[in-house]
């Protein structure tokens, strides 16, 4: 495939995971549960649902798409964690406006990450992007600083950062399988939540169990499949 179709077919992929991904917040806030006990079933039912993805592509051998894994795949399954748990933390106490502005943000941190991490270079429109961006970012900030709600826009940076993280990577390390890292990430956040959230919430509530199955099992999945195959043919910016 020549460079051009290489990178329609980079933008393709992207943009259907980015559209796929769209309903995410939105589910967030009808599920309406505590973020701890939502990212335990996002987590998990992610991880099946990527190790499923694993079986097919791999025709049953899942340890396939470990393989060559390295410490690459383990950092961006740890971003990809922390990501989760900052976005879906970000949502449940905040706006979900702000938070999906600040989150708007990761392709500038993918650039920044990429050039200070790989060397990747970074076009002189996207240097003159990134200070407007943050500008209009930090004006966007003001509001929900002066109320307080620095945590949860802490926690979107975090997610934010993360997830840029996560791209970066698997851009730049092609032994990386983004299946494998995003199954590993999600069961992470999994187990992390484990810790703190109340996997009965949800389970004994009919409407947000189908609706976070709906969100957890199908949409994320198929959005992140596509979403996380698009570094391997555009930059993560």
């Amino acid at each position: 495939m020549n460079d051009r179709g290489t990178y329609v077919k980079g933008l393709a992929l992207t943009f259907g995971g980015v559209a796929l991904m769209s309903p995410d917040a939105l589910l967030i806030r009808l599920i309406d549960v505590d973020a701890w006990a939502l990212l335990i079933w996002r987590g998990g039912l992610m991880a099946l649902a990527m190790l499923i993805i694993l079986a097919l592509t791999f025709r049953g051998d899942i340890w396939r798409g470990f393989r060559g894994f390295g410490i690459g795949g383990l950092i961006a399954a740890l971003a990809l964690c922390f990501g989760n748990i900052g976005f879906v933390t970000a949502m449940t106490e905040e706006k979900a406006a702000l938070v999906l502005v600040v989150f708007a943000t990761v392709p500038l941190f993918g650039a920044l990450i990429g050039w200070g991490g790989y060397g990747e270079k970074v076009p002189l429109r996207t240097w003159v992007a990134i200070p407007c961006a943050m500008g209009g970012l930090a004006i966007a900030a003001q509001a929900p600083l002066q109320s307080g709600a620095t945590f949860a826009l802490g926690m979107a940076l975090c997610g934010t950062l993360m997830l840029a993280t996560f791209l970066t990577i698997l851009r730049h390390e092609p032994g990386v399988n983004n299946y494998a890292a995003t199954a590993l990430g999600s069961a992470f956040a999994a187990a992390i939540a484990l810790g703190f959230g109340d996997v009965t919430e949800i389970a004994a509530a009919p409407d947000k169990l189908a609706l976070t199955i709906l969100l957890c099992f199908v949409v994320l999945p198929a959005a992140m499949a596509l979403f996380s195959t698009g570094p391997r043919y555009i930059s993560s910016a």
